[in-house]
């Protein structure tokens, strides 16, 4: 029985490990297509010209997004073989326990309770909540104009809210969530 146990053991182990490196390699971008981008150039007489570009070039080369592009540009894409792998390796994983999940159940419902009622509040469930905790609306505080670019960002990048609701959130979020009075500064301005 106990030798049972510790083989069991033993494949937990290993399948979370190979899930941590599974995670790890794509978060480090090693899977993606950066392997080919390596190397030298090659000049019009087909003889090496130039070290490859560097990594940073490559975020010219990558797809706006609707709206929002950090510092660094956007995201490369990652190889379709990777993230099937990275797929594979999840699902060997065993599952969050019940004590989890139910923690995690409480504390949204919880988290719920900070949005107030009112006319957009259903639209937030329905919409912002498919992706983002009720936490991380209560804790940004914006006028009209900023909680209006932000949703506009996110039905850009897929948020479920028809067109026409669309004033409604805003609406809901700014009345709710406005900009915060400032406060005492943290360090003296220089003269």
């Amino acid at each position: 029985m106990s030798r049972d146990r510790s083989r069991d053991r033993s494949r937990e182990r290993a399948r979370s490990a190979a899930l941590r490196l599974a995670l790890a390699t794509l978060a480090c971008g090693a899977c993606t297509s950066d392997a080919r981008d390596a190397g030298a150039a090659k000049d019009s007489a087909g003889g090496a010209a130039a070290a490859a570009r560097p990594d940073t070039a490559r975020a010219a080369y990558a797809p706006p997004s609707p709206g929002f592009t950090s510092a660094y540009g956007t995201v490369a894409a990652t190889d379709t073989a990777a993230l099937v792998a990275a797929a594979h390796l999840a699902s060997l994983a065993p599952g969050l326990s019940d004590a989890v999940t139910a923690r995690a159940a409480r504390e949204e419902r919880e988290s719920l309770k900070a949005l107030p009622a009112g006319a957009g509040r259903e639209l937030v469930v329905g919409a912002c909540l498919t992706c983002h905790s009720a936490t991380m609306l209560t804790q940004q505080h914006k006028d009209t104009a900023g909680w209006n670019k932000t949703v506009t960002q996110m039905v850009g990048w897929g948020a479920p809210l028809p067109k026409e609701q669309q004033p409604t959130l805003v609406a809901y979020l700014a009345e709710h969530f406005p900009p915060l009075a400032p406060g005492p500064q943290t360090r003296p301005v220089p003269p």
